[in-house]
């Protein structure tokens, strides 16, 4: 748990949980088999409760961008357009965590990138070309941010 940062903070709806595996996979981590299903949700978390369906493909998305360099890159556009489509409620949630100061760097790039991402599809290109510009101080995002930055400039 220590050794991966456990969940990330930046994830809409206490979400992250693909994240956090993503994270142990890279680690070296085993999945194992279990003889049966068993759940367990951290309290508050969007997956506790209704929305599940809803989030999961959001989250996915973001899990995937987050870790780049792990995943294959032909799900990024796709992934992107899941988030461009992000709902309100994620999107404010989204801005409340930027404001709040608390979130790592590599987090706030996330952040940034994801709602660039949400700016854009609103045909708020200069707004998104800023946060892609914030978003492209982390190497995590790799050719991202650089990408949707030069299609908000040209």
């Amino acid at each position: 748990w220590r050794s991966v940062g456990g969940y990330s903070e930046v994830f809409p709806g206490g979400g992250g949980v693909e994240e956090f595996w993503i994270k142990l996979f890279a680690r070296g981590a085993k999945p194992l088999s279990m003889p049966e299903q068993r759940i367990f949700q951290r309290p508050g978390s969007l997956r506790a409760g209704q929305g599940v369906e809803a989030e999961a493909p959001l989250e996915s998305a973001m899990a995937r961008t987050a870790h780049a360099d792990l995943t294959e890159g032909a799900m990024a556009l796709g992934d992107h357009d899941a988030i461009m489509a992000m709902p309100g409620a994620a999107r404010e949630e989204l801005e409340g965590r930027l404001a709040s100061k608390r979130l790592s760097g590599e987090d706030r790039a996330l952040a940034s990138f994801w709602l660039g991402l949400s700016d854009m599809s609103q045909g708020l290109d200069e707004a998104a070309a800023g946060r892609f510009s914030e978003a492209m101080k982390s190497e995590r995002l790799q050719w991202q941010p650089s990408f949707y930055h030069a299609l908000c400039v040209c």
